[in-house]
């Protein structure tokens, strides 16, 4: 069986067991699955745009790594966050005193694990909105754009931040190959994304990760970001399995209420998983796919 054979394969499988959920679903679900070597295997509303809420911060994070590597910002620069800068939502900076600096790649690290939307906007001011969306166009993700700050009242006049649960996809597969920067930095940025503290959602109904035994290597990772405002609720990662890796992106809109989202993220998560797992995703002979 040939490579291509066996992706239309699993993209038949997964199509099966995923339909029926998606159809129950009380509100629109787009959704993106790609293995690292695989590339594409299930794609559903994948090209359409939503807001993306805090997922959006992945953009952001790539960016100052990338300009790190150009010399243009240092990772290590103290960046003072200032009363002014501060906004509601979640993070932690905003109980804290303000008129502090932070390195920036603290700041990276806290947007991303407690999705800090305080030091996301300090970012973006040091960074540049335009810069991080000339940068996923270079990438080949025209569909990922940053044009506003993130909890800024009133909203400001004018186009939304914007992704797509494929070009999403795509990045994290990217990122998980070690293309994106460098490799060093997608190793960052991975080990980053594992520190993710809101681990609900699609690794909900996953099993215990941790071994039975003490030294044996974790069932699986989930490296992600998750992002939530009033009527959206998304989930975006690497799931990291023995047998192979995956970038999966699921957008949500229109659900009654945010548990009803929640609930479906799991069930996709759960079943995605199992499919997964038993499919695998062995790199190709001599060397990485592409």
């Amino acid at each position: 069986m040939s490579e291509g054979q066996a992706a239309a394969g699993l993209g038949g499988r997964l199509a099966a067991r995923l339909e029926p959920l998606l159809e129950r679903a009380a509100g629109r679900v787009a959704l993106a699955v790609e293995g690292l070597h695989r590339g594409r295997v299930y794609a559903r509303e994948a090209e359409r745009p939503f807001y993306p809420a805090s997922v959006i911060k992945l953009a952001v994070m790539v960016e100052a790594f990338a300009q790190a590597a150009e010399g243009r910002v240092d990772l290590e620069e103290e960046l003072v966050v200032r009363a002014s800068d501060t906004v509601t939502g979640s993070g932690v900076l905003q109980y804290l005193l303000p008129g502090r600096r932070y390195p920036l790649i603290d700041l990276v690290t806290l947007m991303m694990i407690v999705s800090d939307n305080t030091a996301t906007n300090v970012l973006v001011d040091r960074l540049g909105a335009e810069a991080i969306t000339a940068r996923m166009r270079a990438l080949g993700l025209p569909g990922i754009a940053v044009r506003q700050k993130l909890q800024v009242v009133p909203v400001p006049p004018g186009a939304r931040n914007e992704m797509t649960a494929g070009e999403t996809a795509r990045l994290l597969r990217l990122i998980g190959l070690g293309q994106v920067v460098s490799y060093d930095a997608c190793r960052r940025m991975v080990a980053i994304l594992e520190g993710q503290q809101l681990d609900l959602d699609l690794a909900a109904r996953l099993p215990d990760p941790d071994p039975a035994e003490v030294g044996q290597a974790p069932r699986w990772r989930w490296a992600h970001k998750t992002g939530w405002v009033t009527g959206r609720l998304h989930d975006a990662g690497l799931l990291y399995l023995p047998n192979g890796v995956w970038a999966i992106a699921a957008f949500t809109e229109g659900f009654p209420h945010p548990e009803e989202a929640r609930a479906t993220l799991a069930a996709l998560g759960e079943a995605l998983y199992e499919e997964l797992l038993a499919a695998g995703d062995p790199p190709p002979e001599g060397g990485q796919g592409g």
